[in-house]
C-alpha cells in the first residue's frame, strides 16, 4: 500500500490534498505541511484494506451569457453546497473565467469526484428542494452546457 501511495503523490500533488492521517501519524506542522512521519492522502485516493475504489471525476461546464460567469459560479457553488449537506455529492470545487483569464471566456466548471455514477431521477432519491429553486436563476443565466465522466487513475489501474 505504501509504494502505491508513494506512486499516485506524483499523479496528485499535495495542494489538492488534505491531510488524513496514515496510521502511526501525527498531525500537521502549523504551517500546514507534513512532518515526516505522516503521510498526505489526496480526497481523491481511499485506501481501502489495500485497495483503491473505483472513482469518477464528473466536470459540469456552462457557458454564460456574457459577463454573468462569477454569478453562474455563485449559484452553482450555493447549489454544490446544498447537495453536499444533504450528503448527495462529496467534495466539490467551482471554478470559473469571466474574461479575466486567457482561454475560453464566460465560462463555470463544477467538478467533483464520487464512486459511482448515478441517477439525480433514481427511485429513492430525494432531490433537495433549495437546490432545485437555484435552477431556475442559473438556467436564464446559461447558454449552454455539458458534463464530462472520466475515471479516475487510481495505482490499481497503473498499466506500465
Amino acid at each position: 500500500l505504501n509504494n502505491q501511495l508513494k506512486k499516485a503523490d506524483a499523479l496528485f500533488p499535495p495542494t489538492l490534498s488534505r491531510a488524513v492521517l496514515v496510521p502511526g501519524g501525527t498531525s500537521p506542522s502549523p504551517s500546514g505541511l507534513p512532518h515526516d512521519d505522516f503521510k498526505i492522502v489526496t480526497k481523491y485516493r481511499i485506501p481501502i484494506a489495500g485497495e483503491f475504489k473505483i472513482m469518477y471525476v464528473l466536470r459540469r461546464i456552462y457557458k454564460t451569457k456574457p459577463g454573468q460567469a462569477q454569478r453562474v459560479a455563485t449559484l452553482v457553488q450555493k447549489q454544490g453546497q446544498i447537495y453536499h449537506d444533504a450528503g448527495q455529492r462529496g467534495e466539490f470545487r467551482v471554478s470559473f473565467n469571466g474574461g479575466t483569464m486567457p482561454g475560453e471566456q464566460d465560462t463555470v466548471c463544477l467538478e467533483w469526484t464520487d464512486e459511482k455514477i448515478e441517477s439525480p431521477y433514481r427511485g429513492d432519491n430525494k432531490l433537495p428542494a433549495a437546490a432545485l429553486e437555484l435552477g431556475p436563476q442559473v438556467r436564464e443565466l446559461v447558454e449552454s452546457q455539458r458534463i464530462e465522466f472520466m475515471e479516475l487513475l487510481t495505482p490499481d489501474k497503473y498499466r506500465e
